[in-house]
């Protein structure tokens, strides 16, 4: 699909560049599911960043993109450097990074950075589903980036984020039991207000960008529920965002090169001209 999407790039002295970055983000995306090391899927896990922040700088649409772009750097620093060194510590424990080395820790009870790890992981993760109050860098990623980047970080980034924490949740089942309160009523009234947001943008791809917002909410508020409902719950939710809300970039992107705006105040009233887009 984002090779037809890129089509129009084909006159483009960067095409080749382009074809280079695709296929770099698709092999980083498969070798994201064969590490069993912490370390290895976390590096593959922020290497398919990189190409990321190539198709907002290379093929963004206005001058914003540079600023967009220091906002997913910054962002991704302050989540992951912290994360990193907290695998550091566990293997000066443990000397092992698998995911046996982590269940182990948790049964022992005994590691007296425990917390301190629960802390870095809750907070670093919540930057990158993005979860309201840190989700800055996120519309202003889906903003400036075009339809190729938007697709990927919706459809595919995303959700490999939810994955790393589906994979890590034993490490804080326990903590979210005890604060279960008050972790409910922060997501719930961030996917709230995402929604209220949702309802004063004038951007169409900012309202997207809004909606995985809260739809990120509503996912955490289903994983710390810890029930196998909830849980078949959450993967419909994340295959059924990954489908759909690709779909709504690439109708936006539509929409786009044929009206070159995106204001939704400026656009309206096309159903009456594309009855089969509309529909659609």
């Amino acid at each position: 699909m984002l090779f037809l999407l890129s089509f129009k790039y084909l006159k483009d002295f960067y095409f080749f560049r382009l074809k280079f970055v695709l296929v770099g983000l698709l092999f980083r995306l498969v070798v994201c599911f064969v590490f069993r090391r912490f370390l290895g899927f976390y590096v593959i896990f922020e290497f398919s960043l990189v190409p990321l922040l190539a198709l907002i700088l290379g093929w963004g649409y206005q001058v914003e993109r540079v600023r967009a772009s220091y906002y997913l750097f910054i962002y991704t620093i302050v989540g992951s450097l912290p994360l990193l060194f907290s695998f550091f510590l566990v293997f000066q424990i443990f000397s092992s990074l698998v995911w046996e080395g982590f269940q182990e820790m948790v049964q022992k009870s005994m590691f007296r950075f425990y917390f301190f790890i629960i802390f870095i992981f809750f907070v670093s993760l919540m930057v990158k589903l993005p979860i309201y109050l840190v989700h800055l860098w996120l519309p202003k990623a889906h903003v400036e980036a075009p339809a190729l980047g938007s697709i990927v970080l919706a459809a595919v980034l995303l959700k490999l984020r939810v994955y790393a924490f589906f994979r890590l949740f034993f490490l804080v089942s326990a903590q979210v039991n005890r604060t279960k309160d008050f972790l409910f009523s922060f997501l719930l009234f961030g996917s709230v207000f995402s929604a209220m947001i949702c309802l004063v943008q004038a951007d169409a791809k900012a309202l997207i960008a809004f909606s995985s917002v809260r739809h990120m909410g509503l996912v955490m508020v289903g994983l710390f529920t810890q029930r196998i409902f909830a849980l078949q719950g959450v993967w419909v939710i994340v295959l059924a965002h990954g489908f759909c809300s690709s779909a709504l970039f690439f109708l936006a992107n539509f929409n786009y090169e044929r009206n070159l705006r995106r204001q939704l105040f400026l656009v309206r009233g096309q159903g009456q001209r594309f009855y089969f887009v509309s529909l659609f």
